[in-house]
């Protein structure tokens, strides 16, 4: 069993403890998005992973400067195409598989104020939010457990490969690993 050193609020030493922490995950991760984005002019919706055949499969959903793949996509697609309409007032996609992850597309949609030109952007915001969240309420975690914890291992736990990938490819994953971390929090304070 897991005893809680304090359930009390975050401090300001809890502030200055994690500040480093988030600071050096925002750095790791705007370089992962500047070299993932460099070979493309610096356009983040290369990040997106847009495949030709479902580019055309959904004309008029999809903005003008899209980087668009002819050989492979990714499922950053099919939320970019999503968040353009997340309450499903406009039938996209056939099978309700492709809507069940429903709060990035909401997260996205209203972080780029339903601008399709912003869309891309708002992608790579809301994902490197989340990670930051991550930093930040795995720190919070670790301080709450003991004494002994080193905050840095916050880090491993925003950091990982699952995380890099989900980034690189606007994946949902990140914004539900926030949320599931928050919930934690919760449940152990």
């Amino acid at each position: 069993m897991v005893t809680l050193r304090s359930p009390a609020r975050p401090d300001a030493r809890t502030g200055q403890a994690l500040f480093p922490l988030i600071a050096v995950t925002a750095l790791i991760y705007m370089a992962i998005v500047f070299l993932t984005v460099r070979p493309y002019g610096g356009n983040v919706s290369a990040m997106i992973g847009a495949w030709s055949p479902l580019v055309k499969a959904h004309r008029g959903v999809v903005g003008h400067r899209v980087v668009v793949f002819r050989d492979s996509g990714y499922d950053g697609f099919t939320y970019y195409v999503v968040a353009g309409n997340p309450f499903l007032g406009q039938s996209v996609y056939r099978d309700a598989f492709r809507s069940q992850r429903i709060g990035y597309p909401v997260a996205v949609a209203i972080a780029s104020l339903g601008r399709l030109a912003w869309r891309p952007a708002a992608m790579v915001a809301v994902n490197l939010i989340s990670v930051l969240a991550i930093a930040y309420l795995a720190g919070l975690i670790l301080l709450d457990v003991g004494r002994d914890a080193r905050v840095w291992l916050a880090l491993v736990c925003a950091v990982n490969p699952s995380l890099i990938i989900g980034v690189q490819r606007d994946l949902a994953e990140l914004l539900m690993t926030a949320l599931a971390l928050g919930g934690l929090l919760l449940f152990l304070r």
